[in-house]
């Protein structure tokens, strides 16, 4: 199942890149893509323009093994998304997997997990800050090669 390794910042202004990213994991080779949409207070996925930047993502592979006993996990970054309207969202991420059984090979969607509420403002906000943690996962990353602004 995914989850949200790295959260975006609860306020942003509007048409600013989102930092830290939206980073997701996954159990290794579990999926083939994720995909972001955005999403409004009532759980409408809102115009597609609003949400802008790197929408699609395959995830690439990290080994965690030296800091956790659960092996290598996948990671996807959207390293420049951007918001063009103010509102209250959410940024819902969709998984998908390939099924190579069938003929032609289809995809299908395997998983959602959302973030927490952003809201988008108009104004300056204060700059985000991830947590320990996040930074951590984001320096990892970095440091793998990953795209993290």
């Amino acid at each position: 199942m995914p989850s949200v390794a790295v959260e975006p910042p609860t306020q942003v202004q509007r048409g600013v890149i989102l930092y830290p990213p939206l980073v997701v994991s996954s159990p290794n080779g579990q999926y083939t893509f994720f995909q972001a949409v955005l999403v409004d207070s009532h759980g409408r996925i809102v115009d597609p323009d609003l949400l802008q930047g790197t929408l699609s993502v395959c995830p690439q592979v990290l080994d965690t093994s030296s800091h956790s006993s659960r092996g290598p996990k996948d990671f996807a970054v959207f390293p420049d998304l951007f918001i063009s309207r103010s509102g209250t969202y959410t940024i819902r991420v969709n998984a998908y997997q390939m099924d190579y059984q069938s003929t032609p090979p289809t995809t299908y969607h395997g998983a959602t997990v959302a973030t927490r509420e952003i809201r988008v403002r108009s104004s300056a906000v204060a700059e985000g800050r991830p947590s320990n943690s996040e930074a951590r996962i984001m320096d990892r990353l970095s440091q793998a090669g990953f795209p993290i602004p």
